[in-house]
């Protein structure tokens, strides 16, 4: 009897034992999937933080980039705009409309001159006088935005402005000052509305707020801004209790701006999943332990059941062909998801790479003004030079052979990582510096070691081990020495223009750095505008010859062979586009504008160009097969020139238009032309799909434009009238150029 007790009080022990167990491992269990729950809310903050960080970073980049043109420098310092200064101004108009098609929540770009009172947007340029209209336009008191631009105090900045409606936006200025900083010239802005941003975050049980750096309420609802007077400390996460109700708040600072975005939700809908779970947990062990007791040996095995909760949990988070049938399958299974904090070291040391390039190519493009985060790689003080290295056509090499679409962007990051290392390990060996890599170039900060000068022969030497062993053609640019870290943005203003300015000229580079120098730039424009002036009015008077000899004349002395800086190559070719296209009709207008601004070299620029002139005399010598006297063809071809992409346009919506009976039209027509109104269209449609195919449009592109509602339509009618296909015609093309 007394053994009986034993192997009983034995086999109560090897049940209940591990059960006891089991009941710690389920509370630390719990507590690890509430901080799972935790950490994903908080990145939901990061995420809306990183979100409009990014879009804040690349509306200054493009304020930044706008603010260098001299165009804004030269307006900036006129008191009265004159008729060549407002002809200069359409430039600017056209860039910044440019810019704000391509960003979303974006709701204008513009440029305030502050010693002329004149505004330009991306849609027009303002007076003084009617400066209450872009306000209006823009459902701003004119007050809070001019009050806006004059407390700007630093180059660039941001500030929360309300519309009359009481909505935030966020206002990014950069201003231009005079060349002794006494005065300010212009600032150069753009209006981020963000509530559209914050307001698809909202949820039935959670909601957005944000608020500047001091706890001053922005944007959220009365909730929000009754929580936000309650909490004690902005800086961390907690929670609040409002009206009796418990809620869960999380913060973020933004890393570009003074603001801080905030991130509220219900407590109990929040921890509902976990409370369900631990009620589910405790059922169980109760359960469990009255059966250990009562049938202590049948039963040992249920022990296992309550690690079946962390099978599900190593299930919902990436194990999920994991086998459990004993106690050393599940050792293993653990050890193996444990595994995964190596690769998610990785992950963060990725993170933190990405970071420093972040931080470093904010301070070069001028983003930044905090020049410490290069005191950690090189001494100030001492000389260093900004290196660039470009990689040509990387996707021709062999890394690329065989790589599908979906893997190129990670095959070419690994290709700049190859790059970095060879780079990194033959010229930062002995010396101070860092290497990170900016859109598609590699930008290195070298500095010299002591008694030793960084030396081209260094660098050529590190180009010809990159290629020898990637197989590569690498181009390098190398600045003039610098020693105040202050510099390092000219430096990679320097070498950054010099490549551009390789690309635009095509000009042939061989495997040898470039020692890029400080040119000096060209004042004014010289003779161009006498010349541009003389085109526009050939052009108006119809002297198609006098304007193909003026143009032939603008292509030598102004653009071509001109050896000019390309940004103001650039400047003077947008200048014909605009005056060219004045002349076009307003259908053909938009697309050979876009066509034509898409160039990004000389060649196909001055290509271009002619190209735009051609189309002009074709127009201009194009003969109506029908004589003008005779109005009803007139009117037909006329109305089928205007409508031609409609794809409803026929017979009877041209009757309609003309008020005739349908039937009479047509004999009529025919009679007069020779042809019926719907061969007039198919005629006219086919005249423009031509110009449109040899753009490079595809068919079913043109087939669109041009008013076919499906491409085998437009095919059908093209074999008809021209006897071959839209395909044959492209390839004819290409041929005969």
């Amino acid at each position: 009897m007394k053994l009986y007790y034993r192997i009983l009080l034995s086999y109560l022990c090897v049940c209940l034992i591990p059960l006891s167990l089991s009941l710690f491992t389920i509370a630390k269990l719990e507590k690890n999937v509430q901080q799972t729950i935790l950490e994903d809310h908080e990145g939901i903050v990061e995420t809306i933080q990183q979100s409009i960080d990014q879009r804040i970073e690349n509306v200054s980049k493009t304020i930044s980039i706008l603010s260098q043109e001299t165009l804004v420098d030269d307006l900036g310092k006129k008191n009265e705009f004159t008729i060549e200064d407002m002809l200069e101004s359409c430039k600017l108009v056209s860039s910044l409309g440019s810019v704000s098609n391509q960003q979303d929540a974006v709701t204008s770009y513009f440029c305030y001159f502050f010693k002329s009172g004149k505004l330009v947007s991306n849609s027009r340029t303002y007076s003084r006088e009617v400066l209450d209209l872009f306000a209006l336009r823009m459902n701003f008191d004119l007050d809070v935005l001019l009050d806006a631009f004059d407390q700007q105090k630093y180059i660039s900045g941001i500030q929360i402005v309300y519309n009359l409606d009481g909505v935030p936006y966020a206002l990014v200025l950069q201003n231009q000052y005079s060349d002794d900083y006494k005065e300010k010239q212009s600032c150069i802005g753009q209006l981020m509305n963000l509530s559209s941003i914050l307001n698809i975050w909202d949820g039935e049980t959670s909601e957005v707020f944000l608020m500047d750096r001091d706890g001053a309420f922005i944007y959220g609802s009365e909730n929000a801004e009754q929580a936000i007077l309650r909490i004690e400390n902005l800086e961390e996460n907690g929670e609040v209790t409002l009206d009796g109700q418990r809620y869960l708040y999380f913060v973020y600072p933004s890393s570009v701006s003074e603001l801080t975005y905030g991130f509220l939700t219900d407590r109990e809908v929040y921890y509902e999943g976990i409370y369900a779970l631990r009620k589910q947990m405790v059922i169980e062990l109760v359960a469990y332990f009255l059966i250990g007791v009562l049938f202590s040996v049948l039963w040992s095995r249920k022990t296992w059941s309550p690690f079946q909760n962390i099978v599900e949990f190593m299930h919902k988070h990436g194990e999920k062909d994991i086998e459990i049938s004993s106690v050393e399958s599940l050792t293993r299974a653990i050890s193996n998801f444990a595994g995964e904090k190596e690769s998610l070291e990785n992950r963060l040391y990725l993170e933190r790479e990405q970071k420093r390039s972040q931080y470093i190519g904010r301070y070069l493009t001028g983003l930044s003004r905090d020049s410490s985060i290069l005191s950690q790689y090189i001494e100030d003080g001492q000389t260093y030079h900004m290196l660039m290295f470009c990689i040509i056509h990387p996707e021709n090499s062999e890394f690329f052979q065989n790589v599908p679409q979906e893997k190129y962007m990670e095959t070419m990051d690994m290709l700049y990582f190859a790059v970095c290392n060879i780079l990194e390990e033959v010229l930062l060996e002995t010396r101070n510096g860092v290497c990170i890599r900016m859109e598609n170039s590699i930008v290195m900060i070298v500095q010299d070691e002591e008694g030793s000068e960084l030396q081209t022969t260094e660098i050529n030497r590190a180009i010809k081990l990159t290629e020898k062993a990637l197989n590569l053609k690498v181009l390098g640019y190398v600045s003039p020495a610098y020693d105040q870290l202050t510099y390092a943005p000219q430096g990679w203003e320097l070498v950054q223009r010099a490549h551009h300015g390789d690309e635009f000229w095509q000009k042939d580079r061989d495997d040898t750095a470039k020692v890029v120098q400080l040119e000096p730039q060209p004042d004014g424009y010289g003779g161009f505008i006498n010349r541009l002036e003389q085109f526009s009015g050939y052009l108006d008077n119809k002297n198609l010859e006098r304007a193909k000899d003026c143009l032939t004349q603008i292509l030598q002395c102004d653009l071509v062979e001109t050896g000019l800086p390309y940004e103001l190559v650039h400047s003077r070719f947008n200048l014909l586009v605009e005056l060219m296209a004045i002349q076009l009709p307003e259908k053909e207008r938009n697309v050979v504008v876009r066509q034509m601004l898409r160039q990004t070299s000389m060649d196909k620029m001055s290509r271009e160009l002619k190209k735009c002139f051609e189309m002009l005399c074709s127009q201009e010598t194009e003969e109506i097969p029908v004589d003008k006297g005779d109005q009803l063809a007139y009117s037909v071809q006329t109305y089928v020139r205007e409508n031609y992409q409609n794809a409803a346009l026929n017979a009877s919506m041209i009757a309609d238009y003309l008020h005739m009976n349908l039937s009479t039209l047509s004999r009529r027509y025919k009679n007069v032309a020779g042809r019926g109104v719907l061969d007039e269209i198919h005629m006219v449609r086919l005249s423009f799909a031509k110009e449109l195919l040899k753009d490079g449009l595809t068919v079913r592109e043109t087939a669109e434009k041009v008013g076919y509602l499906e491409t085998r339509s437009m095919v059908r009618a093209f074999k008809r009238y021209e006897g071959i296909t839209p395909s044959e015609y492209q390839e004819k093309n290409k041929t005969e150029k």
